[in-house]
């Protein structure tokens, strides 16, 4: 939790301090190995949900969706940063005046042409993660890869993610999967364990987030993430 002030700019103007949820900087680190003798494009779908709610399908929630190359042969370990979630808006608005500043760049020279993956929709920052509960929360954490060749959808825009924004009209949905997939059909005997046992393309671990009103921020050096 971060606290700061808000001005009420379209009534009184009266400020007022306010606590706001907001997760520490986090990476995902994710070891994967290609047994083909080709390059495998690859899509990982990363989910989470409270551990009490684990075999309600509908309470898993999408953190992350996004494509990665895997050489032939080769074991792999794929780093994602927090910020370049496919479903937060781009780019992440982390700053108190960031926060507070709701326009829409336009024209030349602005955050649209000099943020790649610039996007007004999607999901704020600092909702990406759950809350947790103080003193920690339990939460499941899936990965599912699937193959990129059979998911894509040739799109015209590239903004926003595929389950918090809808498709232009003169679109097709961004991906040949059901929404929310895996999660689109009922666990296999109404059991998550017996759905995704034995398969080799998911892995799901144990997480814990706590609710803490304060925390350091950590800068890591000499990191390059992935584009």
């Amino acid at each position: 939790m971060k606290s700061r002030i808000f001005v009420y700019t379209e009534d009184s103007q009266s400020p007022e301090k306010i606590d706001y949820l907001y997760p520490r900087e986090f990476y995902y680190y994710f070891r994967v190995e290609n047994t083909s003798s080709c390059q495998f494009e690859a899509t990982f779908r990363v989910f989470i949900v409270p551990e009490e709610l684990v075999e309600s399908r509908c309470h898993w929630i999408e953190l992350d969706k996004f494509k990665e190359s895997l050489p032939p042969n080769s074991k792999t370990v794929v780093c994602r940063d927090c910020d370049m979630s496919s479903i937060v808006r781009q780019p992440p608005q982390k700053t108190e005046d960031e926060l507070d500043d709701t326009a829409l760049p336009t024209g030349t020279g602005t955050t649209v042409n000099k943020h790649k993956s610039y996007c007004d929709c999607g999901w704020p920052f600092h909702l990406l993660l759950p809350r947790g509960r103080r003193g920690g929360m339990k939460f499941k954490l899936l990965v599912f890869i699937s193959d990129w060749s059979e998911d894509e959808v040739p799109r015209i825009s590239r903004c926003g993610s595929i389950s918090f924004c809808a498709s232009e009209a003169s679109e097709k949905y961004p991906d040949k999967k059901p929404m929310g997939y895996p999660f689109d059909r009922p666990f296999k005997n109404n059991s998550y364990e017996e759905t995704f046992a034995g398969l080799n393309n998911v892995v799901i671990r144990d997480i814990c987030i706590n609710w803490v009103d304060e925390f350091p921020e950590v800068v890591v050096e000499g990191y390059d993430h992935f584009d």
